[in-house]
């Protein structure tokens, strides 16, 4: 069964309430598929909703039968679809995030897995760049 790797990250800047999300393919040589970044924006300043898209976007992204790898700086994520957190999640903002997710973990074949921000990894660093670049797509040009 083939691979699909990501590295997902999320972006708020608060004073324009901008959000903006990014999935960044790996191949299998561990470069990245830079013609496959995949990213968005809103108005947000959640950057728990950010990153939730992030990864609902990747996961969208591979084919159904396909194992899928994720990593996130976001830890929660990661915490709560391991642990019996689910709870808080099921009450908490982003809901119908949180329910996309586990109903995509419990019908496809995913991994998410926790790397720390900032620590110069090439795929988080390219996703934490491309989720900031999708962020500032809504600033305005003229204020």
């Amino acid at each position: 069964m083939n691979t699909h790797i990501f590295y997902t990250d999320g972006s708020v800047l608060p004073l324009f309430r901008c959000g903006g999300y990014a999935a960044v393919p790996i191949h299998a040589d561990g470069h990245v598929d830079i013609d496959r970044i995949i990213s968005g924006c809103k108005f947000s300043v959640d950057v728990q909703e950010m990153v939730l898209m992030a990864v609902i976007a990747a996961i969208r992204s591979a084919p159904k039968n396909q194992h899928i790898t994720i990593f996130t700086d976001h830890k929660t994520i990661c915490d709560v679809l391991a642990k019996s957190e689910r709870a808080q999640c099921e009450r908490g903002r982003n809901r119908n995030l949180w329910n996309q997710l586990r109903q995509f973990c419990g019908t496809r074949s995913i991994a998410l897995c926790w790397v720390k921000a900032h620590a110069g990894v090439p795929g988080n660093e390219w996703a934490d760049c491309a989720a900031k670049a999708a962020a500032r797509r809504l600033i305005p040009t003229s204020i």
